[in-house]
């Protein structure tokens, strides 16, 4: 007889626990020697008497740290004495930004030797960053002569990271728990996870930016009960929203809603295009700005941007910097309003709103039940999206945290949790999506809302939709997007019956890393058949393979530096 893990209904045993007997599969097994003990805690905690093993041993808890990859910044950081600590390269500086270059001789810089490269705004480099915008979307990036997935161009900048860390702690990094927007979809999650296999790293959690940030910020909150806190990341391209409710460490993730082009980089182009509008009524046509220019012109904008967050205007000036004709060099000279601004970003404050109030209702609560609120990514500090936010939820945010690193220290928890640093911690996370099933008639049923916390199981019955029907096929689709199934489970030779007889039963599994297996099983003859769920654009082992050998041959003979 078959037998199945005790944890995961839809997959296969491997091995019986040695501690308590029932059967686990692979992924739920630690091996020790000639034994497999199971991942339970009191079966951990025998494993670790029977072999005289202590917490600190690595042999069971290794050394996992924290990463929050960002749009514009990546940071690690690792929890250890009761303390979380930034992991600083050998200068000093708490993150890498998330940029890659090309030099004309296929030379690479990473991080800040990209950022503060001389030649960085020439026409004939190649600047990669906003990375994360189109992973998971079969699109190549440009990499000197050859195109590559954008899988390398993370692991480039996470390779960075992982050196960093290793020379700060003096010991192999190998484990991490990483951040993800929380729009992300499964393509994009396996992507990320794949890029971090590719720079070296085993992802032992991917979980959303806000609910890591969330989980920080409500980390030392003691004495409380009935709280729920929300916090709002308002980043680079995208913004995302986390409910959570806390106490007895316990943190229960409530929601997670996100959207994608929604963020700082957005604020910018608009800017762009209004400056832009405005120097076309002052001087008529100008000479299209060159790569050199447009760095120049954007980075004016972002600055002044900025300086808005702290005062009522500011000054955009570039000397000689409008070309008219040939020989023709205007300055420009534009002041920016605070007030402009807010009526240049108006329409998109709506949208922000509309993520508050849309993960209200995934988490089932209303604006009176939350009673913290949190404010991190850097576009949080622009006044008219700060007053915006707490208007609309009549809170004032939260001052006692760190806005720029909450993210990363909450990944960090959730590494001390793993690696058993951090105890009597407990995170209820969530699928952040939904999983629906199409049937062959066209009839649609939804397996899990939105926001369903995980680990979770489900089982429904189905059955034939017309007579004698001998064939069902199951497509799974993931947030309704009908264009695109993520799996299909076909049932055959179903006994001959009147339609609404057979009993066909569905079973999806969906563990704490939101991998999700899903089964179906004819109950009347026994026949079953089950998937994992991937990514339509997973890469094979091979692929992932030669890309981490790639990465290895571009660390030896670019002009990376540490």
């Amino acid at each position: 007889m078959r037998k199945f893990c005790i944890n995961h209904p839809t997959q296969k045993a491997f091995r019986l626990c040695h501690f308590c007997g029932d059967y686990y599969c692979e992924e739920c097994l630690i091996k020790w020697k000639d034994y497999y003990y199971c991942r339970n805690i009191g079966c951990l905690q025998a494993f670790k008497v029977e072999n005289g093993l202590h917490d600190h041993d690595t042999s069971v808890s290794k050394i996992i740290i924290g990463i929050d990859f960002g749009t514009t910044k990546t940071t690690a950081a690792i929890l250890r004495d009761n303390r979380i600590e930034i992991i600083p390269d050998s200068k000093g500086r708490m993150s890498i930004p998330s940029v890659v270059l090309i030099s004309p001789e296929n030379e690479i810089f990473i991080g800040w030797d990209a950022l503060n490269h001389p030649n960085r705004y020439l026409n004939n480099y190649i600047t990669i960053n906003s990375i994360l915008q189109i992973l998971g979307n079969e699109e190549y990036c440009n990499l000197g002569s050859r195109k590559v997935y954008p899988h390398l161009i993370i692991a480039l900048i996470l390779r960075q990271l992982k050196l960093k860390a290793e020379a700060y702690i003096g010991d192999d990094i190998n484990e991490a728990v990483i951040s993800v927007p929380a729009h992300f979809n499964i393509n994009q999650r396996e992507a990320l996870k794949q890029a971090s296999e590719i720079a070296g790293f085993k992802i032992r959690r991917i979980i959303s930016a806000a609910t890591l940030a969330a989980q920080f910020c409500t980390f030392n909150i003691s004495g409380e009960s009935n709280n729920i806190a929300m916090v709002v990341d308002v980043g680079g391209d995208n913004t995302n929203a986390s409910i959570m409710a806390y106490g007895d460490g316990v943190f229960e993730v409530k929601s997670v809603t996100g959207q994608n082009n929604l963020g700082g980089n957005v604020f910018d182009d608009v800017i762009c295009d209004h400056v832009q509008t405005i120097l076309r009524n002052q001087f008529g046509n100008f000479n299209t700005f060159n790569q050199l220019q447009n760095f120049a012109f954007r980075n004016a904008i972002t600055n002044a941007k900025i300086e808005l967050s702290e005062s009522l205007s500011s000054r955009i000036y570039l000397p000689s910097f409008i070309g008219i004709g040939e020989s023709t060099f205007k300055d420009l000279d534009y002041t920016l309003t605070r007030d402009q601004l807010n009526k240049l970003i108006a329409p998109y404050l709506n949208r922000v709103v509309s993520i508050i109030d849309e993960s209200l209702v995934n988490a089932s609560v209303t604006l009176q039940d939350i009673n913290r609120l949190y404010l991190i990514g850097g576009s949080s500090r622009i006044p008219k999206i700060k007053e915006t936010i707490s208007l609309h939820l009549r809170l004032q945010p939260e001052s006692t945290y760190e806005p720029e690193f909450s993210v990363v220290k909450g990944s960090a928890i959730q590494a001390g949790v793993l690696s058993g640093t951090v105890k009597d911690v407990l995170l209820l996370n969530v699928f952040p999506g939904s999983l629906s099933i199409l049937l062959d008639d066209g009839s649609s049923h939804i397996l899990i809302e939105k926001s369903t916390t995980i680990p979770t199981l489900v089982k429904k019955i189905f059955s034939t939709t017309y007579n004698n029907q001998r064939d069902i096929i199951f497509r799974i689709f993931e947030n309704n997007n009908w264009d695109a199934p993520i799996g299909e489970l076909l049932i055959s030779n179903i006994p001959p019956a009147p339609k609404g007889i057979p009993q066909i039963e569905i079973i999806l599994d969906i563990d704490a890393n939101n991998i999700i297996h899903v089964a179906a099983k004819d109950k009347s003859t026994g026949q079953d058949t089950s998937l994992r769920i991937s990514s339509s654009n997973r890469l094979s082992n091979e692929q992932v393979s030669n890309m981490h050998n790639s990465l290895l041959e571009i660390m030896k003979s670019s002009q990376y530096k540490l």
